[in-house]
């Protein structure tokens, strides 16, 4: 007991002694700066304000309070401590436990009379005492800190009057820091006006994931990401669960399903509940709160109908400003929502009560939903409440547009907890199948098209037939299979819209409205990876008019992405990057930065950007593009097969990274032809492809592509100008104009317009060898005016040095070119510049084109072609034949080129060409 003046009573020690801190309580240092006020953790802060800690039971208000006074008084700084209870209704009492613990902590001198000694509290506050106390505090100047902890246990109102006074007559000197499960009835209002009230809410006590993750390691608890997550988002961050779930698990063997099943019926968190919320509320409120626990978000009209209490608004109200684990959605809003544990613990409560009940309420839940116009929380009410009949209904009332609002994954959730009864009718069936094919899952999907009758295929009713022709679409996405395209678009759909494009389906009722925009929108996606272009912008188009018009936001973006896709399968570069920007943007401003459904849109952003020779761009949306494929969700196989192939090829633009994205491309295009991909996709792809083998000296795999596009895109020009390619390679000019002729008379079309800038640009090559100046000029033109449409360089670039000298020689004679050919010519400088940066050092251009990277002496274009033979088995004299030269000479420039790498043989110089990129 603590001695205190001759007229007051003894108070005890442990009611005005800080609390013991555990060595093991996770250091919250943000807390701390802001209980301090935004300064030093260590240093009381500014005098005369008071801070105010209040949220519900096991959030950490003492403990923080605690580390908080703790360091003051370990730095030297006067703090008091009152841990309140229900003795102090009295408020002589609690006056008494103010005053000692002031004096205990008052930096008064031994010799010097205690300010606070003389003082005898009042029974109902005065002002004489007021003034007294006021002056005790100020007497010396020292700021002084005041925690009063567990206010809430403060009811009586003499006391809370004696408070309230306090508040309105603050000493200068004196911090007031205030510990509550609830706001305390005390007049804090003209504080917060005046800027001298601190508050610090539930939300900035509860703990984020981060510190989460340090309790559990503290216990020596180690969760894998994913299972961090899901016990963060199921606990709330409440720190009394966080730290029950760490005891626990620290004795579980099997993490992942203890963390899995963690609810609030687990045993421990039962009993926090029951004993620190549910018994401190009246009988009557803890059958409210099981009444209403049924719906995961509460207005005062749903609560009403759910309890049959007309006072249920001012209860939810009181129950939330109480801080029983009962948060308001929004500061002013009406609705409100339970704490997830507090709401599973109840639901079991609930359940154990009896079944029957259960069903009620979540029936009740149902219409009421239902009659607002809600359909998700509706059905998933009638799927709970076992109502079959009213599940069938809403289903065929809402389904689609649910479906169409980007709910498909949590209306699948919902059926799958339907009865057999319900699942096994064709609409029902087929929305099923539609949602899992929607949200990737194809094996689901086919599962559930399986259930479906064979006989509503032809004798259905149309809503159900055009229903099972969504679903087929969805599927054929995820399958790319030729049979199947050619079943859809050849047989099933051709029906939909007798006119192309598609005319507006405003004359259609709603539901068939949904549906006819889900098919139309969907043809336009299969239609891509089947080539046809044209009609696929058609079909897309019209769809993103209608999705636009209507509000469907995530069927937007869906035609945003394979607008972009569509266009550049037509070659429209510009086009299919304003439509890739769009689609970002649209899901930027909606939250969807991560969403995997952008892969396509950031690949096609980087190709874009890589035709245009903007290497950083490209390479920063190439990353951008996979990285949002890693998140394990499942995408067709064209976009997957673009945004790997685009990723393997913008990365070889890194000097360092040659060898390993050509083994990635190779490997992909070894698997991507079973998926079915674009004619467009191919071709890009498989040029590209050629290209990195050639620069690596691989001739071997080069010829293979050849013969891959030969059978992937046959009768087209495609294989015309890979094979000139390989040609040119070998230096083998008559054969090279001999292949592309047919391309350039137009007898062979090609396939997207890389390929035929190309052409054009090989001619000019061949021509120009051919020492036919003339020609070579007229084809570099034709080349320029194809790739100034759409600013297209990069096939300039890719063919090196020898094109970029028929530029130069170009420059004056161009025309209305000119300005193209001058953004081309400093694009091709801020590339090698890139390039060059991408290995940390300086370049210089060897005559071939290829990049000699730091060498002192550039290698000329034979010792560069000679480089490239060093890996074969090719002997002198056989690589002399070849190239149509003496031995000697050969072995001349062999001299020439180990001098400049600075290696003593064929084998080191190998190495050194590896080494330095240029193999």
């Amino acid at each position: 007991m603590t001695a205190t003046g001759s007229g007051r009573r003894l108070v005890p020690q442990p009611k005005i002694q800080l609390p013991r801190v555990s060595t093991t309580v996770l250091d919250r240092a943000r807390l701390l700066a802001a209980v301090g006020g935004g300064g030093d953790p260590n240093e009381p802060g500014e005098p005369g304000v008071v801070v105010e800690v209040c949220a519900p039971a096991g959030y950490g208000k003492t403990t923080l309070l605690a580390a908080y006074a703790r360091a003051l008084r370990d730095g030297g700084h006067p703090v008091g401590w009152v841990t309140c209870d229900r003795h102090d209704a009295d408020p002589v009492l609690l006056w008494n436990a103010i005053l000692a613990a002031l004096s205990g902590a008052a930096p008064h001198p031994a010799t010097a009379q205690d300010p606070f000694a003389a003082l005898e509290p009042p029974r109902t506050m005065d002002p004489a005492f007021l003034a007294e106390f006021v002056e005790a505090i100020d007497a010396d100047g020292t700021p002084i800190t005041l925690v009063l902890d567990d206010v809430h246990e403060l009811t009586d109102a003499r006391t809370l009057s004696g408070l309230s006074d306090l508040l309105r007559n603050l000493p200068d000197q004196l911090r007031l820091m205030i510990g509550s499960r609830r706001d305390p009835g005390i007049p804090l209002h003209r504080l917060q006006l005046e800027d001298r009230l601190r508050q610090i809410r539930a939300d900035e006590l509860a703990f984020t994931r981060a510190e989460t993750g340090a309790v559990l390691s503290a216990q020596g608890v180690d969760l894998g990401e994913d299972d961090l997550t899901l016990l963060w988002q199921r606990t709330e961050g409440w720190p009394a669960a966080v730290r029950l779930a760490s005891l626990a698990l620290a004795e579980e063997g099997e993490p992942s399903r203890f963390v899995a099943n963690f609810a609030g019926d687990d045993r421990a968190v039962a009993v926090y509940l029951v004993a620190e919320i549910l018994d401190r509320q009246p009988e009557d409120v803890q059958q409210f709160l099981l009444d209403t626990c049924v719906a995961e978000d509460l207005t005062a009209d749903l609560a009403a109908v759910l309890s049959r209490r007309e006072d249920a608004g001012a209860l939810l109200e009181r129950l939330e400003q109480a801080n029983a684990l009962v948060h308001r959605l929004g500061r002013v809003g009406q609705w409100y929502r339970y704490h997830a544990l507090l709401r599973t613990y109840l639901l079991g409560e609930l359940r154990r009560r009896g079944q029957a009940a259960a069903r009620a309420r979540h029936r009740q839940a149902a219409e009421w939903y239902a009659e607002a116009g809600q359909a998700e929380p509706a059905l998933e009410h009638a799927v709970a409440a076992g109502e079959d009949t009213m599940v069938r209904v809403l289903l065929s009332r809402y389904g689609l547009r649910l479906l169409l609002s980007g709910g498909g994954r949590r209306l699948r959730g919902t059926l799958a907890g339907c009865s057999p009864e319900v699942l096994d009718t064709p609409e029902v069936g087929l929305l099923v199948a539609t949602a899992a094919l929607e949200a990737g899952d194809l094996v689901g999907g086919e599962e559930m098209l399986a259930r479906v009758p064979a006989v509503v295929h032809t004798r259905g009713s149309h809503r159900v037939r055009r229903l099972r022709d969504v679903a087929l679409l969805y599927r054929a996405r995820l399958r790319a299979d030729p049979t199947v395209l050619d079943t859809v678009l050849g047989t099933m759909i051709d029906d939909v819209f007798d006119t192309d494009p598609p005319p507006a389906v405003e004359a259609a009722g709603p539901d068939d409205a949904e549906l006819e925009l889900l098919l139309l929108a969907n043809r336009g996606t299969v239609r891509i990876p089947a080539g046809d272009y044209e009609r696929a912008h058609a079909d897309l188009l019209a769809a993103l008019e209608l999705s636009r018009r209507h509000g469907y936001d995530h069927l937007t973006l869906d035609c945003l992405n394979q607008l972009a896709g569509a266009a550049t399968g037509r070659c429209m570069v510009d086009e299919s990057r304003r439509w890739a920007e769009e689609a970002i943007a649209f899901a930027a401003e909606r939250g969807w930065a991560s969403s995997p459904r952008l892969a396509y849109s950031h690949l096609i952003a980087a190709w874009c950007a890589h035709l245009m020779l903007d290497m950083e761009e490209a390479t920063r949306r190439a990353s951008v593009s996979v990285a949002v494929l890693q998140s394990g969700a499942t995408v067709e196989p064209e976009v997957e097969g673009a945004a790997r192939s685009g990723e393997a090829v913008i990365a070889f633009d890194r000097y360092p990274q040659r060898h390993e994205a050509l083994q990635r491309m190779r490997w992909l295009w070894h698997h991507i032809p079973d998926s079915n991909p674009s004619p467009a996709l191919i071709a890009y792809a498989e040029l590209a492809e050629l290209r990195m083998s050639l620069a690596l000296g691989e001739r071997g795999q080069a010829v293979a592509v050849v013969a891959r596009v030969d059978e992937l895109l046959p009768e087209t020009g495609e294989t015309n100008v890979l094979r000139a390619l390989v040609a040119l390679d070998r230096h083998r000019h008559e054969q090279v104009r001999a292949a592309i002729a047919p391309v350039l008379s137009g007898e062979r079309p090609v396939t997207v317009v890389t390929t035929e800038m190309t052409a054009w640009l090989v001619e000019a090559l061949a021509t120009a060898h051919a020492e036919m100046p003339e020609a070579a000029h007229r084809a570099v033109l034709r080349a320029l005016e194809i790739g100034v449409h759409n600013r297209v360089m990069r096939p300039f670039y890719d063919l090196g040095e020898p094109v970029r000298e028929l530029l130069t020689a170009t420059v004056g004679r161009a025309g209305w070119l000119e300005p193209f050919l001058s953004d081309l010519l400093g694009a091709w400088t801020a590339a090698q510049e890139w390039q060059d940066a991408s290995v940390g050092g300086t370049a210089v251009a060897g005559e071939s084109g290829h990049r000699s990277v730091a060498l002192a002496v550039p290698l000329t274009a034979r010792e560069m072609e000679l480089l490239r033979d060093l890996p074969s088995m090719l002997t002198a004299e056989e690589i002399a034949v070849r190239h149509t030269v003496s031995v000697n000479t050969v072995k001349t420039h062999l001299r020439s080129l180990y001098r400049k790498l600075g290696a003593p043989n064929r084998r080191e110089a190998v190495a050194a060409g590896r080494r330095l990129c240029l193999l």
